[in-house]
Parts: C-alpha cells; structure tokens; sequence
C-alpha cells in the first residue's frame, strides 16, 4: 500500500487496487468504488472539505510507476476498465490505446459505435447492390443515408472493417 500523491497520510492505494482512508481516527477503512457507464471504476477522494472524483485506475498508476506524461493515457492492457491492478496498467499514447481497443475488441466502430445508422448485415447488403449495378442514389434512399456515404461503403472508406 503506497501513499496517493497528493493525498499523503490519507487516502493509499495497493497494487490490485483497492483504496483506502485514513480518514476516520486513522483507522483504515476501504473506499467504495463506483462504476461509470464504461465500466471504468472511481472514487471519491476529500480534502480541506472539498471532494474529488478519481479514477482507481490513475491513482494506482500515479502512486506506483509515475505522474501522468503530457499527451498520454491510461490503458488496461487486457481490456477489462474494471481491472486496476498495476499488472493490467500502463500509461500510453492514444494511438496504443486504440490499438489496445481495436485487439480487445472494445473499439466503438460500426454498430458499436454510438451514433451508427446502419448495422453489418445493411453494410454488406449496400456493398452487394451496388456490385449487381444499382445507383448509389437509389442504395441511399432505402436505407436514410446519403449518396456520399453509400460511396465511401462501397469503397471501402467507411466500415473498412467488414
């Protein structure tokens, strides 16, 4: 258990990545971590009256390897945001992030993507319609998109991976 930077003598964190406060008497008492929509969990840290929202997953790097470097993220090298040992952690540039996404499978692309209009089976049906000659005007009415992204589907600028 190592002190949290900036929290020393009241908040520590361990390397599976409980936190725990000293708050009370200076008995240690674990925190309870919350889950975000994306799974990642955090907790709530106070200080001179004033609390903090941080991510388990930052207060265990920050303690054990190093503050944040500028330009880089947190990246839980097997996928899984609940799992905060330092084992699991490292800091990263974005592009090793999204690589990390793209092989854990996590990466919000196609119809994992929150603001997809089509699904895989539409995609590879627009491919197919347009490989028997029909008009990307025509794909494009029958499923709400425009011309232009039939285009980019069919050519494999859009959806690149199906």
């Amino acid at each position: 258990m190592i002190d949290v930077p900036g929290f020393e003598g009241v908040y520590a964190v361990t390397r599976d990545g409980d936190v725990w406060s000293f708050h009370h008497k200076g008995l240690p008492r674990q925190l309870s971590a919350r889950a975000l929509q994306a799974g990642y969990l955090k907790v709530t840290l106070c200080r001179d009256g004033v609390e903090t929202e941080r991510l388990i997953h930052h207060l265990v790097l920050e303690a054990f390897l190093a503050p944040k470097p500028h330009g880089h993220e947190a990246r839980h090298l097997n996928g899984k945001p609940d799992d905060n040992r330092l084992c699991n952690l490292a800091w990263g540039t974005p592009a090793e992030n999204a690589a990390d996404k793209r092989k854990h499978g996590t990466h919000p692309e196609g119809e994992k993507h929150g603001r997809a209009k089509l699904t895989r089976a539409e995609v590879l049906a627009i491919r197919s319609r347009s490989a028997e000659g029909e008009s990307n005007t025509s794909i494009a009415k029958d499923y709400l998109v425009g011309r232009k992204m039939v285009s980019l589907i069919v050519r494999r600028k859009r959806w690149t991976h199906v």
